[in-house]
């Protein structure tokens, strides 16, 4: 059972390094697309390599890794998602930039427009397939259905309300 445990470490490591070299080098168009693809592979990498290392392959162990790979990867996906689209991040940043460390609201909106949050996030949204657009509007996917109606129901059942 320890083969998986190590394996799933390595090639969550074997990951990270590919994810900052792709996007230190490469530069890719989309992001989480990018970070997907790079986790299929190292998924495959985990897989073959379990098969090739493991002295007899127990379904539990082998299981076990993929587990502990995914939570890992979701993990990561969580602090990604912070470093690239929070706003309280990037407030942070614009104050820190500053030349005297302060800046007013009016200062802030100039700097940080809605305008630009709503098109980044509405361009990451149809990028991403949960929305399309057409000449009078945005509407949701199936994809951007079927996660609305998830969220709408967890939010619902512990009362967190519309949020955003």
């Amino acid at each position: 059972m320890i083969e998986g445990i190590l394996l799933a470490f390595g090639c969550y490591v074997a990951f990270l390094f590919a994810h900052v070299g792709v996007f230190h080098f490469f530069r890719p168009k989309r992001h989480y697309r990018s970070i997907q693809l790079t986790f299929l592979g190292f998924l495959s990498t985990y897989v073959i390599m379990y098969i090739l290392l493991s002295s007899s392959f127990e379904v539990l162990g082998f299981l076990n890794g993929i587990l502990i790979f995914f939570l890992l990867y979701f993990g990561y996906c969580q602090f990604y998602f912070i470093v690239d689209r929070s706003i309280s991040v990037r407030i942070n940043i614009e104050i820190e930039n500053s030349p005297n460390k302060k800046l007013s609201l009016e200062q802030l909106k100039e700097i940080y427009s809605w305008d630009y949050i709503f098109l980044r996030r509405l361009g990451h949204m149809l990028d991403s397939g949960y929305l399309a657009k057409e000449s009078d509007g945005f509407f949701n996917t199936f994809k951007g259905r079927t996660q609305a109606q998830a969220f709408k129901y967890l939010k619902g059942f512990l009362n967190i309300g519309p949020g955003g």
